[in-house]
C-alpha cells in the first residue's frame, strides 16, 4: 500500500496513514542495488485507548504477530471502530452523527514492525509475502535479525514495472 499521509504526532510518534507508531528503531537499508533499498521501522507498544476490554493481545499476536486497536478520533474524543463504521456515537446520552468527521486510527499495543519500499521493489512480490511476514514476526520475537531479512531481500529478483 502506498503512503498517502505522514505526520509527526510527538518526538517519538508518527502517523503513517492511519497507523500510529511509537518509533523504537528505524533503519534505511541500502545493502545492494537501488531497487533493493528499503526502510525498516520497529515500533514500541502504545498505551491502550481504554475503549476495549475484550481485546485478546495474546490471540492477536498468535494470529498476526502483533496486537492492535482500531478506533477513531472525533472532535478530540476517542470512539470505537464500530462507532466509526456506524457514523455515530453517543455523547452525554444522545446519539451524535459524526458526518464523516471522525479520523480512523490504528494503535499497536505490542511491538510492531514494517517495511517501506518503492512500488517496484522486489519486496512487493506476492511470492515473498509469507516469508516477509515470517521474518518480520521472527524479528519481533528476537528469533532473527534485520540482517537476515536484508540477506533474503538481496536474493529477490528485480521486478519489472511494465
Amino acid at each position: 500500500m502506498h503512503i498517502s499521509r505522514f505526520e509527526t504526532l510527538a518526538p517519538d510518534t508518527i502517523l503513517l496513514d492511519t497507523k500510529e507508531l511509537v518509533v523504537d528503531e528505524i533503519a534505511a537499508v541500502n545493502a545492494g542495488e537501488y531497487y533493493q533499498s528499503f526502510v525498516y521501522i520497529k515500533a514500541r507498544p502504545s498505551e491502550r485507548t481504554g475503549l476495549y476490554d475484550s481485546v485478546s493481545e495474546a490471540e492477536q499476536i498468535e494470529v498476526c504477530g502483533y496486537a492492535y486497536e482500531e478506533y477513531a478520533i472525533y472532535k478530540g474524543s476517542l470512539v470505537t471502530r464500530a462507532e466509526y463504521d456506524d457514523g455515530s456515537t453517543v455523547s452525554d446520552g444522545k446519539v451524535v452523527q459524526m458526518n464523516g468527521e471522525a479520523k480512523l486510527r490504528m494503535r499497536y499495543v505490542s511491538p510492531y514492525n514494517l517495511l517501506i519500499a518503492p512500488m517496484g521493489s522486489p519486496i512487493n512480490n506476492n511470492r515473498f509475502d509469507l516469508q516477509r511476514v515470517e521474518l518480520l514476526n521472527a524479528i519481533l520475537r528476537g528469533e532473527t535479525t534485520l540482517e537476515k531479512l536484508v540477506k533474503e531481500v538481496l536474493k529477490l529478483p528485480k521486478t519489472s514495472l511494465t
